[in-house]
C-alpha cells in the first residue's frame, strides 16, 4: 500500500482497515516477503505530506484507537523515538497532536507515549515546543482536557510548568488560570521550611500525596535557589525531617544542577554553617559522595566553612575523613587563595588532618597483612558506608607491584574467610566482582582460583557473578597466560600459591558444574584448554591434585574436548607421552573411568545418566564410589542446577528402596545432603518407584523395560 493511500485510512478513520494492513507482514510465512512487507508498512506511517504531516502524526490527532497506535508503534523497527520527535510544519510532535481540542484526548494514548520509555527521552519530549513556543501542556491546558494536564504534569513534574510560550505565558496561565491550584503546593514546603514549621512540614510529608509529587516539591527552587532541603539544613532542622527528605524520597542532592541555590552553596555547606548535628552532616555526606568537593561562589568547600567554628573538631574531622579520596581536598583553596586549614588563624593542625586523609587505603592494608579480624571489625564499624565502599573499590595507581588491585582483589588473593567477601559485595555492590586489575585484567575469582583453598569464596563470586563472571578472560602476557579464564588458572600449577599443596580440587569441580559446555571448551589465545595446561603443569611437578583435575575435566569435556588442539597442533594426551610423572594413557582411561559418577557430578543431563545405567544395569546404580557415596549421594550434593532434579528422581526409579535408603561413611542418606534440598524429590520419586514395582512385579530391576522408565 502507498504511504498516502493508508494516511487517507487514517484520515477517513477506517480502523478496520487499517488493522488489516498492520498485521499483514506478521501473517507471511516467507521470512524474505515479511521482511520487505514490514519495511513497506514502516515507510507507510513514516510517508510525509506536503504539510509534514507523517501518518503517525494524523493517527494521533484523529483519535485513533490505542490498540491502532500500539500497533504503528510496534511497526517502528528501526526506533521509535524518531517518530515521537518527528514535528509537522507547525513543529507539533504526536503528543502536541494528540493533547488537541478537535477530540478528547485519550489518556491511554499520551500514556502510551509516554510510559516504557527511557526517562531522559520521555522529560524531552515532554519539553518539546512547538513554532509558538508550546509544550503539550499548554495545549492540553488550552483545551480544558484534565485528565491529560494531571498525567503531563505528574510526569514533566515542576520544571514543566515554568517553560513560557513565545507570548511569555506558562501553561497554567491558560484556560484563565484554570490549572494553577494543582502546583500551588509546590513553594509551600520551601516556605515551611524557611519558617521552621517542622510540625507542618511533618505533616506534609505524611499526607497522602503520591511520592513522586512530594519529591518535586522537595527538590522546587524558590527564593534565591534554595529548595526544601536548604532551608531545612539552613534552619537546623530536626534529624529525622532531613532524613524523610534525603532519604525515604531518594533525593537526588547533587545531580546536574547540583541543587545549588544562587550563592553556590549546597546543603552540606549550609548544614555546615549553622554548625548542624554530627549525624545530619553524616546523612548528607553518605547521601551523595562528590559534594564534599563542590564549591560554592567564593570558592568554599565545606570543609572551608566548618572550618570557620571553633570547637567544631568533629565535624572537621568526619569532612577529611570522607574526603581522604579526593588527595586536593585540605590543600584545596578558596577565591582568596586561603585553605581550610588557614581558617580561624590555622587552629586546625593542618598535618594531623592531612594524615586522617591518608586513611583510604586502611583497608587494604588490613588485607595484604591478612589481618581478618581487623578488616571485620572496620566493615561492621559505624564508618560511613560509602566511605567503606570507596575502600573496597580503592586501588593504588602506579604501585610498584606493577599491577593495581583493588581491597576486594586482594581480599581473594590472600584467601580471606568468606564472611568478609560477603561484606565487601554487600558494601561495595556486586559490580566489584566484576572489576578487573588494569594491567593484566584478573578478576576476583581468577584471584581466589589461584589461590585455591577457600571454595566457599569462589561459590559466592560464582553465585554474584554468575555465567559473565565464569568467562571473563585475563590477559597477563609476562606469565603468556594471554585469554585465561578462572578454571585455566584453577588447573595451572602455582608455585606462590600451591607450595604447601593445600588446592582444593573441588573448585574445579565448582567452575565446571556452573560454566558448562562452554566454559571447558574455552580456548587461551595459544589455543589451549583447561586441559592442555593440567598436563603440560603436570609434567613439571606430580601435585597432589592433578591426576584428579585431569580426570574431571576429561569426564566433562569427553571426546571433543580430549580431541581439541592448540594452535600448534597439539592435543593435551600430547603432553604426556614420555613423562615419568604422570601415567601417558591416564587420559584413555579417565574416559572409561566412572562414567555414572561424573554423569551425576556435573549434571550430564538424564539422557547421558539413562544410556549409562541401561549399559551398567541395577549393579552400577547400587554401586559405591570416593567416601562410600552412591551415583544418589553424588547427583544431591552437585553444584550443578540444571536438570538435576531429573536425574535425581530418575536414579530412584530405577534404584528404589534399596538405593535411597545406602548411607555413606558418614552414616548419611542422600535425601540429607544440601540441608535436605532434594528430599522432596526424592519421597515422590519413591511413591511412583514402589507403584511401578506394584505394577510390575513379574519384572525384575535392571530389566529393559525397568531402565525404559
Amino acid at each position: 500500500m502507498r504511504g498516502e493511500d493508508f494516511h487517507k485510512l487514517l484520515l477517513d478513520k477506517k480502523w478496520e482497515q487499517v488493522r488489516e494492513y498492520l498485521d499483514d507482514a506478521s501473517l507471511l510465512e516467507d521470512g524474505f516477503k515479511r521482511k520487505l512487507a514490514r519495511s513497506a508498512r514502516m515507510s507507510s506511517i513514516k510517508w510525509n505530506d506536503d504539510k509534514g504531516w507523517n501518518s503517525f502524526h494524523v493517527a494521533c490527532f484523529n483519535n485513533t484507537p490505542v490498540d491502532v497506535i500500539q500497533k504503528m508503534i510496534d511497526s517502528i523497527v528501526d526506533g521509535v523515538w524518531g517518530i515521537l520527535f518527528r514535528t509537522n510544519i507547525d513543529g507539533d510532535t504526536p503528543l502536541h497532536l494528540v493533547c488537541r481540542d478537535h477530540h478528547n484526548a485519550s489518556i491511554d494514548v499520551i500514556r502510551l507515549l509516554l510510559d516504557n520509555r527511557k526517562p531522559w527521552n520521555t522529560k524531552k519530549l515532554l519539553m518539546q515546543q512547538n513554532n509558538r513556543g508550546q509544550t503539550a501542556l499548554h495545549i492540553a491546558c488550552q483545551n480544558g482536557n484534565d485528565d491529560a494536564v494531571k498525567l503531563l504534569i505528574d510526569k514533566g513534574g515542576w520544571e514543566l510548568t515554568d517553560i513560557c510560550d513565545k507570548c511569555g505565558k506558562t501553561a497554567l496561565e491558560y484556560n484563565d488560570g484554570k490549572y494553577k491550584h494543582l502546583v500551588l503546593h509546590f513553594p509551600v514546603m520551601s516556605v515551611l521550611c524557611k519558617e521552621k514549621k517542622w510540625d507542618q512540614v511533618r505533616k506534609y510529608l505524611d499526607s497522602d500525596k503520591e511520592k513522586e509529587n512530594k519529591k518535586a516539591v522537595i527538590e522546587w527552587q524558590g527564593e534565591r535557589g534554595n529548595t526544601s532541603i536548604h532551608w531545612a539544613c539552613f534552619g537546623n532542622a530536626p534529624m529525622d525531617i532531613i532524613q524523610r527528605m534525603v532519604v525515604d524520597y531518594k533525593t537526588d542532592l547533587y545531580i546536574s544542577k547540583g541543587l545549588k541555590n544562587d550563592d553556590g552553596d549546597t546543603p552540606l555547606h549550609l548544614a555546615c554553617s549553622v554548625r548542624a548535628s554530627i549525624d545530619v552532616i553524616r546523612l548528607l555526606l553518605n547521601s551523595k559522595y562528590s559534594s564534599l568537593t563542590w564549591k560554592n561562589n567564593r570558592g568554599q568547600t565545606a570543609l572551608h566553612i566548618a572550618c570557620k567554628y571553633e570547637d567544631n573538631d568533629e565535624v572537621v574531622k568526619l569532612l577529611v575523613y570522607f574526603g581522604s579520596f579526593y588527595a586536593d581536598l585540605v590543600e584545596s583553596c578558596d577565591k582568596d587563595g586561603l585553605t581550610a586549614m588557614e581558617y580561624n588563624d590555622d587552629k586546625f593542625n593542618y598535618s594531623v588532618y592531612k594524615d586522617l586523609g591518608k586513611k583510604h587505603d586502611y583497608l587494604q592494608r588490613l588485607c595484604k597483612n591478612e589481618d581478618w579480624d581487623g578488616a571485620r571489625k572496620y566493615l561492621s564499624s559505624d564508618t560511613p558506608s560509602k566511605l567503606k565502599e570507596k575502600a573496597i573499590w580503592y586501588h593504588q595507581q602506579f604501585c610498584t607491584e606493577g599491577y593495581d588491585p583493588t581491597s576486594f582483589h586482594i581480599a581473594c588473593e590472600e584467601n580471606a574467610p568468606v564472611d568478609i567477601i560477603r561484606q565487601m559485595i554487600d558494601i561495595g555492590g556486586d559490580d566489584i566482582v566484576f572489576k578487573q586489575v588494569d594491567c593484566n585484567y584478573y578478576t576476583s575469582l581468577h584471584f581466589a582460583c589461584m589461590c585455591g583453598k577457600n571454595i566457599d569464596v569462589v561459590r559466592l563470586l560464582i553465585n554474584t557473578g554468575g555465567k559473565k563472571l565464569l568467562m571473563m578472560t585475563a590477559d597477563c602476557y609476562e606469565d603468556g597466560c594471554e585469554g585465561y579464564t578462572a578454571l585455566h588458572y584453577a588447573c595451572a600449577f602455582w608455585d606462590y600459591y600451591r607450595d604447601d599443596n593445600q588446592f582444593d580440587v573441588n573448585i574445579v569441580k565448582l567452575l565446571l558444574q556452573k560454566g558448562g559446555q562452554e566454559l571447558i571448551h574455552a580456548q587461551d589465545k595459544g589455543g589451549e584448554t583447561a586441559l592442555h595446561l593440567a598436563c603440560s603443569e603436570g609434567t613439571i611437578r606430580r601435585f597432589l591434585d592433578i591426576n584428579a583435575i585431569i580426570e574431571h575435566l576429561v569426564h566433562f569435556g569427553g571426546e571433543e574436548l580430549v580431541n581439541m588442539q592448540n594452535n600448534k597442533g597439539n592435543t593435551a594426551a600430547d603432553y604426556l607421552e614420555g613423562n615419568d610423572l604422570i601415567e601417558n594413557d591416564l587420559i584413555e582411561k579417565a574416559l572409561k573411568k566412572d562414567p555414572l559418577y561424573h554423569a551425576c557430578l556435573f549434571g550430564m543431563g538424564i539422557a547421558a545418566v539413562k544410556k549409562i545405567l541401561k549399559t551398567g544395569g541395577i549393579e552400577m546404580a547400587l554401586s559405591r564410589f570416593t567416601d562410600g557415596k552412591t551415583a544418589l549421594h553424588v547427583a544431591c550434593e552437585s553444584e550443578n542446577d540444571d536438570d538435576q532434579s531429573a536425574i535425581i528422581e530418575y536414579l530412584v526409579l530405577f534404584g528404589g528402596e534399596e538405593l535411597v535408603a545406602m548411607l555413606d561413611d558418614e552414616g548419611k542418606i542422600a535425601a540429607e545432603y544440601k540441608e535436605c534440598a532434594y528430599k522432596e524429590t526424592i519421597d515422590k520419586a519413591l511413591e511412583k518407584a514402589n507403584l511401578i514395582r506394584q505394577r510390575m512385579t513379574f519384572m525384575e530391576p535392571g530389566s529393559e523395560y525397568w531402565v525404559y522408565f
